[in-house]
């Protein structure tokens, strides 16, 4: 049996911890993070983001950690309650006692569009029964988690940080009946890839969107974006509203900053592709550039941008560089 650490742990050490495991390799290099949702998610370096309220735990295409959001009181103990093993830690929001509940795989489940449909069939399943189990939120989207590593904001009790589960493993703790094995479709197994196809969609919209707002006030642009990302959130079990919200903030917010025509970055940026190769290509591929920058951000490697983006990768990595 691994090693289980006490129910209660200080923020020095859940960052000691942190440090000397393996943890950090199951993070993003450059995960979203807030200590307000409503201000919007933005990437940062993992030692800045590790002190944030709010976290993106699962890097791009993969899933390290499944996230239950408890919204009841006292329900830190919602695991014990069920008859479920040890998670990882639970997150309690002292001010309510609500909680997310949290547990580590010991291999990640790959959720690109490559991915096989039989993992990610089962690793629905398996969510699907423990929120059931749990009571847990079943709109709960799983990109954005209460941070298991910040104790200055929630009341982390990090019951087994050292305990990680197969997905066997993890199923013998629950009934998986043939209709939670085969009712999901592989784009809905996972709830992260609805939030990354709502990104992807919203930021490539904006990239040409913008040019008709340049003048106007970014008010009046944040609500726009915000419409849009309301309109392409069609999924079978659409995103909460407060998680398209920060993604439609995020979206806005750095588009507006980075492609505004008297930004001396954009300015800067015009002029050198001006240069290289004329207005016309310049646009496209300032437009390219910029979904490679934040693609990069989300820790996509440059040979999976080079194929999305359908660019030469070396040119890539001059444009990262």
């Amino acid at each position: 049996m691994n090693k289980l650490y006490p129910l209660d742990t200080n923020q020095a050490t859940l960052i000691t911890i942190f440090d000397s495991s393996s943890h950090s390799e199951s993070l993003p290099t450059r995960p979203y993070c807030t200590d307000n949702l409503a201000q919007g998610i933005y990437p940062r370096v993992q030692r800045i983001a590790v002190t944030k309220r709010y976290i993106q735990l699962n890097p791009p295409q993969q899933q390290h950690w499944l996230v239950f959001d408890i919204d009841r009181p006292n329900s830190a103990f919602a695991w014990y309650d069920a008859n479920l093993p040890t998670p990882f830690a639970v997150v309690v929001n002292e001010s309510n006692t609500h909680c997310h509940i949290v547990y580590a795989l010991e291999s990640p489940v790959c959720t690109s569009d490559l991915a096989h449909e039989k993992p990610l069939r089962y690793l629905a399943a398996i969510q699907r029964a423990y929120t059931e189990k749990l009571q847990a939120d079943v709109n709960y989207s799983g990109l954005i988690a209460k941070n298991p590593f910040s104790q200055n904001h929630w009341h982390v009790f990090p019951v087994g940080l050292n305990v990680r589960y197969t997905l066997d493993e993890l199923a013998e703790w629950v009934t998986l009946s043939t209709s939670l094995k085969t009712h999901y479709q592989a784009s809905d197994a996972v709830a992260l890839g609805r939030n990354c196809a709502l990104f992807d969609s919203l930021r490539k919209y904006a990239y040409k969107a913008i040019r008709e707002y340049r003048q106007g006030k970014v008010d009046i642009w944040r609500n726009h974006v915000l419409d849009k990302a309301i309109g392409f959130n069609i999924f079978s079990e659409p995103l909460q509203h407060s998680e398209v919200k920060a993604i439609a903030k995020s979206v806005s917010n750095w588009v507006w900053k980075h492609m505004q025509q008297d930004s001396p970055k954009f300015i800067e940026r015009q002029r050198e592709r001006g240069r290289k190769g004329g207005v016309s290509k310049g646009a496209a591929n300032f437009n390219k550039r910029l979904a490679a920058e934040i693609m990069k951000t989300q820790g996509i490697s440059v040979s999976q941008i080079s194929r999305e983006l359908k660019v030469n990768r070396k040119t890539i990595q001059r444009w990262l560089s």
